[in-house]
C-alpha cells in the first residue's frame, strides 16, 4: 500500500514544485495533507461506493413512537449490519455489532458516537469473516469517534479512510495511485503558478474512469448470477428480518434470500 507521505511528494513532482529526490518542507506537507484529506473525502459515495444511511444503535437521549427503526446495544450474534450504513450511536451500555458477512468491494461503513460516550459505553465491531483495520475485531472508546471505512477485497480488510492519517496509508490500490497524485498537484498548482501537462490530464482522465468503474456501487455492477438476487446496495437490508440470513418472504423480496 502506498503511503499518504509518499503521494503528497508524488503530487509536488508531479508539475516540479520540488527537484527530483527532494522531500517536502514541513508547510508543504501540511497544505498538502489538508487538500489530500479533502480530495479522499470528496470520492466517498461519489466515485466510490453509495452515500451511507443511518443505521440508529441504542436509545439514549431517543424519545421514539412504537415501530421506530431503531436497535439496542447489541444486535443478535445471527445479525449483521448492511454495508454502506453510518452506525448512528446512542448507546445506553456496551455496543456490539457484527459486519456484513459479503461486503462488495469498495463497500462504506462508518460510525458517530452520537451521545459522546464510548469511555463508558464502548462499540465492538466485529468483521464477520473480514478483518476491520487488520484484525477480526475492533473496540472504540473515545468519546466523539468518527469513523469512515472502505472495504478492500484484495485484502479482506475495512480500511479507514476517514480521518485520514498523514503517517499512513492510502486507502486504494497502488493501481489508483495516479488519480491521486495528479488531483492534489491540480489543486496544489495554483499556489505557485504552475499549469499541468495535458499528459497528466489525460492520465487522471483515465484512471479516474477505472476507479469508478471498480468502486462505483449505485448501482452495482457485480456477476450475472448475482444480478439475479441483488437489488442495490442500498436496498439490500429492508425486510421483516432485516440484516439477518432469515428465510423471511419478505426479506427474499427486499433482496438479499440466501437462508
Amino acid at each position: 500500500m502506498t503511503t499518504v507521505a509518499s503521494i503528497i511528494q508524488s503530487a509536488l513532482r508531479e508539475t516540479n514544485l520540488i527537484p527530483l529526490g527532494a522531500t517536502p518542507t514541513t508547510n508543504q506537507s501540511a497544505e498538502a495533507f489538508a487538500r489530500l484529506s479533502t480530495i479522499v473525502a470528496s470520492v466517498l459515495g461519489n466515485e466510490a461506493g453509495e452515500n451511507l444511511v443511518p443505521f440508529p444503535l441504542g436509545q439514549n437521549n431517543i424519545e421514539s413512537p412504537g415501530g421506530y427503526p431503531w436497535w439496542s446495544n447489541e444486535i443478535p450474534g445471527n445479525v449483521f449490519v448492511p454495508t454502506n450504513v453510518r452506525i448512528m450511536c446512542n448507546l445506553t451500555g456496551a455496543g456490539t455489532v457484527n459486519l456484513h458477512p459479503k461486503p462488495h468491494d469498495g463497500a462504506r461503513m462508518g460510525i458517530v458516537d452520537v451521545s459522546g460516550n464510548f469511555s463508558t459505553n464502548p462499540l465492538t465491531i466485529n468483521g464477520n469473516g473480514r478483518n476491520i483495520e487488520g484484525a477480526s475485531t475492533q473496540t472504540f472508546s473515545v468519546d466523539g469517534t468518527i469513523r469512515e471505512w472502505v472495504y478492500r477485497e484484495d485484502l479482506g480488510n475495512w480500511v479507514v479512510v476517514t480521518p485520514l492519517d498523514s503517517a499512513g496509508d492510502m486507502p486504494w490500490p497502488a493501481e489508483f495511485d495516479d488519480m491521486f497524485i495528479i488531483m492534489l498537484a491540480l489543486r496544489l498548482n495554483p499556489r505557485y503558478g504552475v499549469n499541468m501537462a495535458s499528459e497528466s490530464v489525460e492520465t487522471l482522465r483515465e484512471t479516474k474512469t477505472k476507479f469508478s468503474a471498480r468502486y462505483g456501487q449505485s448501482p452495482t455492477q457485480v456477476r450475472s448470477e448475482d444480478g439475479l438476487t441483488y437489488l442495490t446496495n442500498q436496498y439490500r437490508y429492508y425486510g421483516g428480518v432485516p440484516y439477518g440470513w432469515g428465510s423471511s418472504d419478505v426479506t427474499f423480496n427486499s433482496g438479499y434470500p440466501y437462508g
